[in-house]
Order: C-alpha cells, then structure tokens, then sequence
C-alpha cells in the first residue's frame, strides 16, 4: 500500500474519532468548528481545524466567536504552518504533531517486561484503575475536576464504541500505565499512552504496544509531539512519520 492510501486510512480515522465527540460544521471557507457540548473546556474537541490556509480575517472571526461565546481557550489545527506574524498577532503558541506509523517485523524486537499484563475494559471493569493513570499523570497540570470528567467521556464511549477500546498494564497487580485504540477500516490508532511514573523505565509501554500490536491485524500507528522524547523512542521501536498536524493555541 503506497503512502498515499496509508495517510487517507489515518486521516479518515481520525476524522471518525473526532465525529464521536464534537459536532463539526463549517465556519468559514477554509475553518471547520469542533463543537463538544458535554467537555466545551477540552481544546481537542473544540478546535478550528483546516487543510487549507485560512485568511487573517477567518482568524479574527475565529478568535471573535470563542470569545462572545465565552471561551478562555482559541485552538487552530493545521496541515500548514501559519505564518510568523499571525502567530504573534493571535498571541498562539506552536506545537507540531507526527503521526507515525509501525513498520511490519519490528515488535518482536521490542524488550517486555514479563511481570506487565494487559487488561481491557470491553472484558473487564477498569475503569478505575485507567482514571487513576489518568490523575497521576496529569491531574497536577490540568486538575482533578477536568481529569474526571474527560475520562468518563472517553470511558463510557469505549464501552458504547465496538471499536473504541481502553487497555490497562498491571505490574504485579497494581495499575501502571494505560492508552486507548481507536480502529476504523484498515487502521488502528494507538494514543493516550501513560505510564504512572513510579513505573516508569521498566518497559511498561513497549509491553502494552507488543500486547496491542498482537490484537489489530490493522495498520497501527500513533501522535507524537515533535519536541518530545517519546518520539525518538517511537522511532527506535520502529514506526516512523508518515504525516504531520501543526496545532496553535493559547488560553486566557
């Protein structure tokens, strides 16, 4: 399969999972808004998202309608990069996503842990155990309040969802990290992976990847921000970049 029909396979996935959250309509020729009524708080599902580039003015309109309608956050998603000015004009900082793809033969390759065992929520009650990953990895930065209610979001969805599935790792029983899996017709993206960092540098996520990897005959691959670590880990591991989303933001 060339790269072409893979990176339409992701983009048509993504595009699915977005559609199980938000309401996407038109905003402008070149602005499409994601509207999530039940988490208005959580950028990804309250996003401008274009494949074009939008005018000046499409911003100003953009910015002008989250705030009349009360929002402390703007959020661009981009397959360009906007220019430098406008940049500065809109106050955005700048964040460039890859999506990476797995190449075939590599997971056996993969170091695993032998005491790390995978659970998932579609065979057992989790739910807990994933929210407690959730708390300890990011209730500090984003608080406990909106860690709560976004994985109840994302929980309840993946037990309605046949293809929306949450795994948890366990290492001697205790929860240690989680990811979710999203698959549509050719593809499954991996994302959300965390490790609860007591755990961490004990192949806890290489062990739930192999694990998962074992489950999907589609084609995985995952989000990696370009200035992270994970994604020279990613690449080592054997997936490599196959499209990119360039994402602008700032909140009040």
């Amino acid at each position: 399969m060339d790269l072409q029909n893979i990176v339409s396979i992701i983009q048509n996935g993504e595009e699915h999972f977005d559609k199980l959250f938000s309401d996407i309509v038109p905003f402008s020729e070149h602005l499409y808004k994601q509207t999530d009524a039940k988490l208005p708080d959580m950028y990804d599902h309250n996003a401008f998202v274009t494949n074009a580039m939008p005018t000046k003015s499409e911003l100003d309109e953009a910015e002008k309608f989250q705030k009349e309608n009360g929002y402390d956050f703007f959020k661009i998603d981009s397959k360009l990069k906007l220019p430098d000015e406008w940049i500065d004009a809109f106050h955005l900082e700048e964040d460039l996503t890859y999506t990476m793809l797995l190449e075939k033969g590599h997971t056996n390759q993969w170091k695993c842990n032998p005491f790390v065992t995978v659970k998932c929520l579609k065979k057992e009650n989790i739910q807990k155990d994933v929210l407690e990953v959730e708390l300890q990895t990011y209730g500090e930065d984003f608080g406990e309040d909106f860690v709560r209610r976004k994985m109840r979001r994302y929980l309840d969805m993946s037990e309605k969802h046949e293809n929306f599935y949450y795994f948890g790792a366990y290492i001697h029983g205790e929860i240690a990290g989680a990811c979710y899996v999203f698959v549509t017709d050719g593809g499954a993206c991996i994302d959300g992976l965390a490790v609860i960092p007591k755990f961490r540098n004990q192949y806890v996520a290489t062990t739930l990847l192999a694990h998962i990897a074992k489950q999907f005959d589609e084609k995985l691959y995952l989000h990696a921000d370009a200035m992270d670590t994970p994604k020279d880990m990613y690449e080592k591991m054997g997936f490599h970049i196959v499209d990119c989303c360039y994402e602008y933001n700032y909140r009040d």
